[in-house]
């Protein structure tokens, strides 16, 4: 009896089949197939035929992630050779998702049980379908996308909505219900606020106040979703009377963290200490979980790191592993981030390929995204720019207009600096034109990050006028000046600082000033740090000390990139002050 394919064969037969080694995204799409060579033999064919699939340098990456016509037309000819009931019901139950029970499709279907006999023994037959203890699954989540594809789009937006009240109706877990909900917020694609009046009004109608928060915690807990639909989705659940006080307790902590990943500062500051209380008096494990995440995010976007790091380790050894608010995949990308900002990029890096390992055993998609992401990040700031963009184009697709959230957003902006450093015109115009995307709908983190790539950008073009109003477009007061802090790169004060100075917007450069100073404070054993707000200060000021000192501190750390610019701004700095032979010494290839 053959097995499905496990992941080393897939690869295989996707590398053979298009010639050259996939990248994570093309192996994430193959891996749906769940080891079915048909499945898999067909899915490749029809990304080669259109053209979704491009070949650079040896290596292969989706240009489109999304089911190939070859793939969807050869299942509804499958389809077609059913008999109309049961293509029937084999589309209402691509809806319900890859498990359902035979009571909820008959609810959807407004039918007795018996008459559906027929067609679903049909759907086992031509093993589109298998029975699963109580309840009926599909063979591979390839059938049903490609199934669930050939419906309309208005009709799978009408069965996403009558999904939820059949789910609720036949006594789903609120997890259940919680997915269904964020499908039909994702499947809104650009009407969050519709989806969310809808979900909304089904809860109400349907549901309990304690079942409507466990719903709504499903909802606070999807990172597919933006963190202001689940921040949101937090507070319209702990507005509800009479909830117990450990899910109380779990949404009050899961509120603060959703908040901190939004940029929502002023409400995160505002929620925490009676956040703390509320957790520490409910006694609920998971969500004292999640608070120590979360005070461990204040700690990192204030700067002390230090704090940060001991309350990740805390959070990390103290997870209960179940029904947590926070995915501990994120606590321990979390730690990462933190390490890399205090210079322990070794044990960031061994942590970050850790994860990922992790989340391709698991199959989790978009932890694999997360941590490819942190992987490029810490690569550029090491100064390793192919392997970075390497890693990061896994990641986003530049090529096309995407949507930007969380994860995308610092990927594109850590792409845009790489083409700024390589000269890279035609990939910074890509990522550039990403971010002109970025609206007042995203989350502060989203459109910070997008700000600064463009302040970079039209740095770049030598044009520091339009580089400040980039910076400035979140507002005008300095409180508001941008500089992203989550994930946050520990030298970004010196960019805000140039443009700052550049642009004479004496406001904008103390406030960068400060930002660095107090993270050095802070931190006063970290040389990247002690260097950033050492070349700020002496960007703001003029004076070569600074920068010289900057020079030194950069050279005890890990980031030639950093330092480079450091040396740079010192070159110059003393050739102006009439000291050209210790520029040319700062300038010269003697200086690395």
């Amino acid at each position: 009896v053959l097995g499905p394919l496990d992941a080393a064969a897939i690869e295989q037969v996707v590398t053979d089949m298009v010639q050259a080694r996939p990248e994570e995204g093309l192996l994430r799409l193959a891996e749906r197939a769940h080891g079915s060579p048909f499945l898999l033999v067909e899915l490749v064919r029809g990304l080669q035929e259109e053209a979704l699939v491009s070949i650079e340098a040896g290596r292969a990456s989706l240009v489109e992630e999304r089911l190939p016509a070859r793939v969807r037309d050869g299942m509804q000819q499958r389809l077609a050779r059913l008999s109309d009931a049961s293509g029937r019901v084999a589309g209402v139950a691509s809806v319900l998702g890859r498990t359902f029970t035979f009571d909820q499709l008959a609810g959807m279907l407004d039918m007795a049980p018996a008459t559906l006999l027929g067609p679903v023994e049909e759907l086992l037959h031509a093993e589109l379908l298998r029975p699963d203890e109580d309840s009926l699954t599909f063979r591979h989540d390839l059938l049903r996308e490609a199934v669930r594809d050939s419906l309309p789009a208005s009709a799978q937006r009408a069965l996403q909505r009558q999904a939820v009240t059949v789910l609720m109706a036949t006594g789903a877990s609120p997890t259940e219900v919680a997915d269904r909900l964020a499908a039909m917020l994702l499947l809104a694609a650009g009407r969050v606020s519709e989806g969310t009046v809808l979900a909304d009004a089904l809860l109400d109608k349907t549901m309990g106040p304690e079942q409507d928060a466990q719903v709504r915690l499903g909802i606070a807990r999807m990172v597919g979703l933006s963190p202001d639909v689940r921040a949101d989705a937090g507070r319209r659940a702990l507005a509800l009377p009479g909830l117990p006080a450990p899910l109380r307790a779990r949404h009050v902590a899961s509120l603060l963290h959703n908040l901190l990943v939004a940029g929502r500062m002023a409400e995160a500051l505002e929620l925490a200490p009676g956040a703390r209380e509320v957790v520490r008096g409910s006694a609920d494990p998971d969500a004292a979980f999640a608070l120590k995440l979360a005070d461990s995010e204040l700690g990192y976007v204030a700067g002390d790191l230090q704090r940060a790091l001991a309350a990740i380790d805390s959070a990390v050894s103290s997870s209960p592993g179940v029904n947590q608010a926070v995915h501990p995949g994120v606590a321990r990308e979390l730690r990462t981030q933190v390490l890399a900002g205090l210079d322990r990029y070794d044990e960031a890096l061994a942590q970050t390929l850790a994860g990922l390992a992790a989340a391709q055993r698991e199959h989790q998609g978009w932890m694999l995204r997360t941590w490819e992401a942190c992987r490029g990040r810490q690569l550029l700031q090491l100064g390793r720019l192919a392997e970075a963009a390497a890693a990061l184009e896994g990641v986003v697709e530049t090529s096309r207009d995407a949507p930007v959230g969380v994860v995308e957003a610092p990927v594109v902006g850590a792409l845009g600096r790489i083409a700024i450093h390589t000269a890279d015109a035609a990939l910074l115009r890509s990522c550039a034109r990403i971010m002109r995307g970025v609206d007042d709908s995203s989350p502060r983190t989203v459109r910070g990050h997008a700000a600064l790539l463009l302040g970079l950008q039209a740095m770049a073009a030598g044009d520091p006028l339009a580089a400040r109003a980039q910076l400035r477009v979140l507002g005008n007061d300095a409180e508001r000046a941008v500089v992203p802090t989550f994930p946050m790169d520990v030298t970004d004060e010196v960019s805000v600082v140039r443009i700052a100075v550049a642009s004479d917007d004496g406001e904008l450069c103390r406030s960068a000033l400060a930002s660095s100073a107090s993270r050095a404070m802070r931190n006063p054993a970290v040389p990247s740090i002690l260097g950033a707000a050492a070349h700020a200060r002496g960007l703001a000021t003029g004076r070569l000390d600074d920068l010289v000192e900057a020079v030194r501190w950069f050279e005890r750390g890990p980031r030639p990139i950093a330092l480079a610019s450091a040396l740079e701004d010192a070159g110059r700095t003393a050739v102006r002050l009439g000291e050209p032979d210790q520029g040319v010494a700062m300038l010269g290839p003697g200086a690395w």
